[in-house]
């Protein structure tokens, strides 16, 4: 199941019920992207799209956002989000690829996701390759392993089929025929440890 996948479950799922589904993804080509500042206001953001805003939870922003020149810190953040997420009566959020962010950016992100996890109207799936700060964070939290042992066969098949496409529309080429095999190879190997985390 693919994060995507994920998210379009949660949607179709949540629509009736007036909860609301937002996702985050940790791009390591976009650096930003992996600042847990950038992270969490991205999610407040979200959230905050096309709702009203209380004046507890603007005067807890404008605290946030109060020195400009530095920018918000991340406790500053998870206050505003604490609030935020009390707005609606379920909370769906989705983080992929946590694990591309620096250790110590991962155990701010895990911080202040845990800390949601007493507040019942929240929901989180975290989506990693295996990595020992993550698992050991959300110990005790079910866990889904989408490791190469477990879906191997899945993940060549689709790696096989993306790569025989993208030859076929001239999109990847190659100057050696023999390299098509290798290629699929490691990429199949790159798949390799890949789990989701549920809290």
């Amino acid at each position: 199941m693919s994060r995507s996948s994920v998210i379009d479950f949660l949607k179709s799922s949540t629509t009736k019920q007036g909860s609301t589904v937002i996702y985050y993804y940790c791009d390591y080509s976009q650096v930003k992207t992996l600042e847990p500042p950038n992270i969490i206001g991205t999610l407040i953001k979200k959230l905050l799209y096309n709702v009203d805003i209380p004046t507890n939870v603007e005067q807890e922003i404008d605290n946030a956002f109060r020195q400009p020149s530095r920018g918000p810190e991340v406790e500053d953040l998870q206050s505003v989000l604490d609030l935020v997420v009390m707005l609606f009566p379920k909370v769906y959020i989705v983080i992929d690829g946590l694990d591309e962010c620096r250790k110590e950016d991962q155990a701010l992100v895990l911080s202040a996701m845990k800390r949601l996890a007493p507040i019942t109207t929240t929901k989180l799936f975290i989506s990693s390759r295996e990595d020992d700060l993550i698992k050991k964070a959300l110990s005790g939290c079910p866990q889904i392993d989408f490791s190469a042992a477990n879906v191997g066969r899945d993940i060549e098949s689709f790696v096989e089929g993306t790569v025989k496409s993208k030859l076929q529309s001239r999109e990847l080429a190659i100057s050696n025929p023999c390299l098509e095999q290798e290629i699929i190879s490691a990429l199949v190997d790159g798949a390799s440890g890949m789990y989701i985390l549920q809290l």
